[in-house]
């Protein structure tokens, strides 16, 4: 029998729909968290991300082997708000947590964030409508630095409010220098899910340092549709507990290295084979990279010897960048004698030059 329903009928069945549109609708943006041993900041973080004004979302919350009350807090946030599918693995390092996070991804645009920054509340409804508008494979913005309550706004080199494809990514790769940080951070992205899915682009789990790197430099070289804008829509948190922040780390020579040789195989893998691609690597790992390693060996448990020295010295990239190398306009002459030192194995003024 035909059943025929009543007006006020229908106002229910219209109610129901409506309230199970969330699950139907389609996601707009997926937010991938990372966390590890935060539980501090982490709170400050998920509020940010459920307060978001963009209401089609999804917060994929990663827990990577946190050893302390962080898998509470996860799954106390994750009951408070369906948006929030929480996965707890062992701990495997941030790379591989990603990369887990993108494994569920459902959303059109994808954003990351760690655990102990969070975003403004507008970052995926502004960064979305502007994506979605001029059909982008990736929006950079602005960030915030922050250390003991002041805020500094930083911005990439990008051209700001302007189209740009992956060709004049390379020109622009080609005339600025590695410490410009024009690879760093993939939270100052807004990426299309299809931009990684299309071109298999993951973080690489081999990766302990500057994991940003790589994974940017290959989602730069294969998006046709970018745009750079300046507002400040992130908040990066100087965490002196964090793990870059300890005073010796045991192996930074071993994980510089390794990026190092992913990098390169990138390049080689891209043709990035021009001379001021290799004169500007060259100057990231000599100026930036090299100083790192002999900084963290003034806190080397059992000295700061000039035969560790030569250790690092005699390592495959090191040799690969005297090959190329010419200092930059603004590398600081300390630095250049320094380098001009270990370059030439002359070991015992750089432990005087260094202690001092």
């Amino acid at each position: 029998m035909l059943h025929l329903y009543s007006l006020n009928d229908k106002l229910f069945v219209n109610l129901l729909f409506k309230l199970s549109i969330p699950s139907m609708t389609k996601i707009k943006v997926s937010i991938i968290c990372i966390t590890y041993n935060a539980p501090s900041l982490l709170e400050r973080c998920l509020d940010s991300c459920i307060n978001q004004t963009l209401n089609e979302i999804e917060i994929i919350l990663v827990n990577d082997g946190s050893t302390d009350n962080t898998d509470t807090i996860c799954k106390q946030y994750a009951k408070k708000d369906s948006r929030i599918k929480y996965y707890y693995k062992e701990n495997g390092g941030a790379s591989s947590a990603m990369n887990l996070g993108y494994k569920h991804v459902k959303g059109e645009y994808i954003h990351m964030i760690d655990g102990d920054d969070y975003m403004s509340p507008d970052l995926c409804e502004k960064s979305y409508s502007i994506a979605k508008k001029l059909n982008l494979d990736l929006l950079n913005f602005g960030y915030a630095y922050e250390k003991n309550g002041v805020k500094e706004k930083r911005l990439s080199i990008f051209p700001k409010n302007t189209l740009f494809d992956n060709t004049d990514f390379i020109k622009l790769l080609k005339n600025s220098p590695y410490d410009s940080k024009l690879l760093w951070f993939t939270w100052m992205n807004l990426m299309k899910t299809t931009l990684l899915t299309d071109f298999n682009i993951l973080h690489n789990e081999e990766l302990a340092i500057g994991i940003d790197s790589s994974f940017n430099l290959e989602c730069y070289l294969n998006a046709k549709r970018m745009y750079s804008i300046d507002d400040v829509l992130y908040y990066y948190v100087y965490n002196p507990n964090s793990l870059t922040q300890t005073n010796y780390k045991p192996n930074l020579t071993k994980d510089i290295e390794t990026q190092f040789n992913v990098k390169l195989e990138l390049y080689k893998k891209y043709d990035l084979t021009d001379i001021v691609f290799k004169i500007d690597f060259s100057r990231y790992y000599l100026q930036h990279s090299l100083l790192f390693i002999l900084n963290n060996e003034l806190n080397y448990k059992g000295g700061f010897t000039s035969s560790r020295i030569q250790k690092i010295r005699e390592l495959g990239m090191f040799k690969h960048c005297f090959k190329h190398y010419k200092p930059s306009p603004d590398c600081p002459q300390r630095a250049k004698l320094i380098i001009w030192l270990f370059k030439n194995k002359l070991f015992y003024p750089i432990q005087y030059l260094l202690y001092k």
